[in-house]
């Protein structure tokens, strides 16, 4: 390919203009489509730059004066204090979040339903919010509960209750896979900082929030908005691995928040690794053996080693959460007995707590751990109910080695683990705090493995002074559960979704039967996964990457079948936790997978011959027709063969000759639906070489066969590689003599294959559509990729063979799930990219 043109500094100015111009563009645009969210940006920055030192908390004097609670808010009559709340933040970190807020969540809610509809949500549910939950406080303190006595005395300026509202209300007004999404997410994350962070202003938020769904009701006029809808198994396991991730972040938000009373809190609170073992063994000496006890509990829940240990459930649930959108029934389950355990934990811990708020002398009430003790119980246990009555969503198995190779692993693991700390124990027995016995030892060996905060205070209550038993104690623990957590993972990322070769015999003899129209064969290739419906009469190649099932081209059965095997293929990847894509399918794949509620974008043309009708004459053949001529006069002869009759030096010239074509370019060579070397050897793949007198190698190209109604009807054209020193117009000698070759065969499909990201030219008369979005990105990827890869190029080349097009499509079901899919198709394409061919990549493209 010749390389791209250099571009004049006049050219270049202008492409920067345009582009400086189009970016103008649509920040202008932002700013008209959202006033509302860009002026409460505006507000609060000028609030709190103006409010004295940006990095310092809100002056106390503004605070008292606008803030929102059961002081100025009720005992001092400033109702308006539930609006004026919303206009400041309360420091640099607040700022930050709340603008960000302002312009994403609010400027979502202001394009979904409307400026007016936005600002008369914010300040509804943002007043419901502080007002309801300002009440409920007030009742709680009037009632002596501690934690509203210590929340009434709490002044808050927050302005996400009212942004929080909007985005509520906003999903009434959304497509229901964006507003079930909108409101799993929000509702999870808020409840999650109510249940886990003891700051009132999560309740004023958590109060919006319903707020806003009500008031969404109320706008659109329905309330069926409110009912939950059906949805397919892989929306149900991406909301579960929300909700699961959601609750994972529970434990850690109360670990920042050290002004919350929580076990958790609590101890993290405790991370000095330096425990003072002789403080400890005096304590034991000086006091009762209560006291002794509560300094063992302490100690046994201190130091870097515990505290770890106690996020090892968080840990886990991030991994379940992942497994749960992959499909994967290990995790659902994984994450059923950690919510359970965390639920457990939550009692036993109550008794650590104590013991640890009375050692240190802590003004921490019985109430105010039994508050705690009832909010942890309440979110696993119902993410653990949850998660079972939801299980069949998520039931893919995994492959049976890998989960004897999980088994073992973290069997063999545990063992090894358990043996050295026993036998560090046994060597140093009276070392222990107090004295120990082997059954104590045997005991506190199992408790190694737990959380501190579930077993520090069931007997027996003992800790080492040995410096080696001492790293055991504390390390154990934290290694298997870290080991557990490698090997779940890659337990979790093996699946069987490798096409075995009775399954690849079975899809040719599929496509022998029933065709699969005229890119099928490349569903055959190295690396390619198969679908088979239930009769072994119909089939779906696809390429898995990155949990998205590629389905490469069409299905391939019977025409009346196409609706039945598109929905069948659906719902296997459902069950499977990927994502389904038809990728270059034609018009009634696609037709049939819009009747399913799917999109489609087109990424590119196919171009056609009919063999049959061609002659060669007359201008429109003029480019074609010269390079025919003259290889004739240059005494070029075609060979028409497969790889493996081809002679052994023949083979080796063209194998010499892909591998100078790919060394030339420094760039990584393509895969997925773009054949290698590799593919020339399939027996059912056909060669046509241009050799002249001296069995020199001009050129080659490579043909997959296309079968219709049981019978061969023509090829489709792959593979094309040209020597350095070629004969010009090659390979338009190569497709005409194949052409030619095929109409001998009385052979009625000749396709030239797919042009990427190319777009047929409008004919005389016609008036082509208006670009949509998609189509601008699609565009925008072709020019960026034009110089490396040369996909218009392409496209041109085969327009002088006068073909027919037919746009090939790219069918999704979701279009949130596009990143997904460009990435997918990203390592398909580019499987195996150095460094030095990502840096050529990158320096072709920037040309």
């Amino acid at each position: 390919m010749p390389p791209p043109e250099t571009a004049t500094d006049a050219e270049l100015s202008r492409r920067t203009e345009s582009r400086f111009g189009s970016a103008f563009g649509r920040l202008l645009r932002f700013l008209v489509r959202a006033p509302l969210s860009v002026a409460l940006a505006v507000l609060l920055a000028v609030n709190w730059l103006f409010q004295g030192h940006p990095l310092a908390p809100l002056d106390e004097e503004l605070l008292e004066q606008f803030g929102a609670g059961v002081g100025p808010t009720l005992e001092d009559g400033r109702w308006w204090t539930v609006f004026t709340a919303a206009g400041f933040v309360s420091g640099p970190v607040e700022a930050i979040v709340s603008i960000v807020a302002a312009l994403l969540l609010l400027g979502t809610a202001e394009r979904v339903m409307g400026t007016w509809r936005a600002l008369v949500a914010g300040l509804v549910t943002g007043a419901a919010g502080y007002g309801v939950g300002i009440g409920i406080v007030a009742m709680g303190a009037w009632a002596g509960e501690w934690w509203a006595l210590l929340s009434a005395t709490v002044v808050t300026v927050d302005p996400l209750p009212g942004i929080i509202g909007a985005l509520m209300a906003a999903s009434a007004f959304m497509p229901r896979l964006w507003a079930t999404r909108t409101r799993v997410a929000v509702l999870t994350v808020v409840l999650v900082f109510v249940l886990y962070d003891g700051d009132p202003q999560h309740l004023y938020r958590l109060f919006a929030a319903l707020a806003g769904l009500l008031l969404g009701a109320v706008f659109q006029g329905n309330p069926s908005t409110l009912r939950p809808r059906r949805s397919s198994f892989r929306e149900v396991r991406a909301l579960l691995a929300t909700v699961v991730a959601a609750g994972a972040l529970g434990p850690i938000v109360a670990v920042l928040n050290p002004d919350a009373f929580t076990p958790f809190s609590l101890l993290s609170a405790n991370l000095d690794p330096a425990i003072d073992a002789d403080r400890i063994g005096a304590r034991c000496d000086r006091f009762s053996s209560a006291a002794c006890d509560e300094a063992i509990i302490v100690a046994s829940t201190q130091g870097v080693g515990p505290f770890l240990l106690t996020m090892v459930p968080v840990a886990l649930l991030l991994i379940a959460a992942w497994g749960i959108r992959k499909g994967r029934r290990f995790a659902l389950w994984l994450a059923i007995l950690i919510n359970i355990s965390i639920a457990l934990s939550a009692l036993i811990a109550f008794d650590v707590a104590e013991a640890v708020a009375e050692f240190q002398a802590a003004d921490v009430g019985i109430g105010e751990l039994i508050v705690w003790v009832v909010a942890a119980l309440a979110l696993p246990v119902a993410i653990a109910v949850l998660l079972f009555a939801l299980r069949r969503r998520v039931a893919l198995p995994s492959p049976r080695g890998g989960v004897v190779q999980f088994l073992t692993v973290v069997l063999v693991t545990g063992a090894v683990l358990s043996a050295l700390y026993f036998m560090l124990g046994l060597t140093a027995l009276s070392g222990f705090v107090p004295d120990a016995t082997i059954g104590d030892l045997t005991v506190d060996t199992i408790k190694r493995f737990l959380p501190p905060h579930i077993v520090a205070t069931i007997d027996p209550l003992m800790l080492p002074s040995g410096t080696l038993a001492f790293i055991a104690h504390q390390w154990v623990g934290v290694l298997f559960w870290a080991v557990f957590a490698v090997a779940s993972v890659a337990l979790l990322r093996r699946t069987d979704s490798r096409g075995s070769l009775t399954d690849q015999r079975l899809m040719r003899t599929l496509l022998e039967r029933h065709g699969g129209g005229t890119l099928g064969y490349l569903g055959t290739w190295r690396g390619t996964s198969y679908w088979f419906a239930d009769d072994l009469d119909a089939g779906v190649s696809f390429r898995l990457e990155n949990g998205v099932a590629l389905a490469i081209s069409d299905p391939v059965c019977a025409p009346e079948r196409l609706d039945e095997v598109v929905a069948g293929f659906v719902a296997y990847c459902d069950e499977a936790g990927w994502t389904p894509v038809f990728y270059s399918a034609h018009e009634a794949t696609r037709a049939a997978a819009e009747r399913l509620g799917w999109h489609s974008i087109s990424v590119g043309e196919e171009t056609r011959i009919d063999p049959t009708v061609v002659a060669f004459r007359g201008k429109a053949w003029a480019k074609v027709r010269q390079p025919l001529n003259r290889g004739i006069r240059e005494g070029l002869t075609t060979v028409w063969s497969s790889w493996r009759d081809l002679p052994l030096p023949v083979q080796g010239r063209v194998a010499a000759i892909s591998e100078q074509w790919v060394a030339e370019k420094a760039l990584p060579e393509m895969g997925f639906t773009l054949s290698g070397v590799d593919e020339l050897r399939d027996p059912s793949v056909r060669l046509m070489l241009a050799v002249d007198a001296q069995e020199h190698v001009h050129g080659v190209t490579s043909w997959l066969p296309v079968h219709g109604d049981g019978r061969l009807v023509g090829w489709t054209i792959d593979f094309m590689r040209r020597a350095d020193d070629a004969m010009p117009g090659v390979m338009e000698y190569l497709i005409a003599s194949a052409t030619l070759h095929m109409k001998e065969e009385s052979l009625t499909v000749l396709s030239l294959s797919g042009a990427p990201l190319a777009t047929k030219p409008v004919a005389d008369g016609e008036t082509p559509p208006e670009p949509t979005a998609i189509d601008q990105v699609l565009a925008f990827l072709a020019r960026t990729l034009e110089p490396a890869y040369g996909f218009a190029s392409l496209f041109r080349f085969k327009a002088k063979f006068n073909p027919q097009y037919e746009t090939l499509w790219l069918s999704y079901a979701d279009p949130a799930s596009l990143p997904a899919i460009a990435v997918a198709l990203s390592r398909a394409y580019l499987p195996r990219v150095t460094r030095k061919q990502a840096v050529a990549l990158t320096r072709a493209v920037a040309r």
